[in-house]
């Protein structure tokens, strides 16, 4: 009986793990403002890029229910895939991680990290 219950437990656990690993699509399908980046050498926080914006500049991220996204940031156009169950985005054929949570997605991979709030 110990047997059993152990690995029943230890069942649930990996489901644990691999649930969580994931996005839902339902939550982040929809629009995006950029308001934080830290990638490829190029940083910028939330006040600095509102002075951009200010100025007419959007940078944007649009995720579709077809599984494409587009990301635009200041006129540079940029099409991407992703797969919700595993929480991976694939930019010019690389993985970037993505996580979400109180409306920010956050991209990171080993240039660095670029978040997104939620608008619609």
């Amino acid at each position: 009986m110990k047997k059993i219950v152990g690995v029943v437990i230890a069942c649930l656990f990996v489901f644990t793990l691999v649930s969580c690993s994931g996005l839902k699509k339902s939550e982040i399908v929809g629009t995006y403002d950029l308001i934080n980046m830290n990638a490829g050498g190029v940083s910028y926080n939330e006040e600095q890029l509102a002075s951009i914006k200010a100025t007419g500049r959007t940078a944007t991220l649009v995720i579709r229910d077809d599984d494409t996204a587009t990301m635009d940031l200041f006129g540079s156009k940029t099409e991407m895939t992703y797969k919700a169950s595993t929480g991976i985005f694939v930019i010019k054929g690389q993985n970037v991680k993505a996580t979400f949570k109180d409306g920010i997605l956050t991209l990171k991979d080993n240039s660095g990290t670029i978040e997104f709030r939620k608008m619609s």
